[in-house]
């Protein structure tokens, strides 16, 4: 969902950032990082924290590639 009121306020284009799934993932990926932090320094869970912070700094990058794709 787009915030147009900003847009039309500022007569400007919405860009992906105004998108609220964007800013739930950003929000979602900052969550997991901080929580992922707290996991145990070894090699198992340096691979589980890799992992987790890849799969959920990929939302944001996911939607960001489709919103350019509709939006050239």
């Amino acid at each position: 969902m787009l915030n147009t009121k900003y847009s039309i306020l500022n007569n400007t284009k919405p860009d992906y950032h105004n998108i609220t799934a964007y800013q739930k993932a950003k929000t979602l990926a900052k969550q997991v990082i901080s929580i992922s932090e707290k996991l145990p320094r070894n090699r198992a869970f340096d691979a589980i924290y890799l992992q987790l912070v890849r799969s959920s700094t990929s939302i944001g990058a996911n939607l960001i590639e489709g919103y350019g794709r509709n939006n050239p």
